[in-house]
């Protein structure tokens, strides 16, 4: 995933790419920030899709 947003983000002036983990091992597998937005990506490699996988999000 990081290779497909990488020369995406780094194309665009002002955006920044950041990883997020606390002390309580909550994580934001990526962050993509622009002057007006922030957005957050949770990557999961399994093909079930359920709520709690985005509990980091809240």
């Amino acid at each position: 995933m990081y290779n497909q947003l990488i020369p995406q983000v780094d194309s665009e002036r002002k955006v920044v790419l950041s990883h997020y983990r606390d002390n309580r091992k909550y994580e934001i597998d990526f962050i993509i920030e622009t002057d007006n937005d922030i957005y957050d990506i949770e990557v999961k490699s399994g093909t079930d899709i359920k709520l709690d996988s985005f509990k980091h999000l809240e």
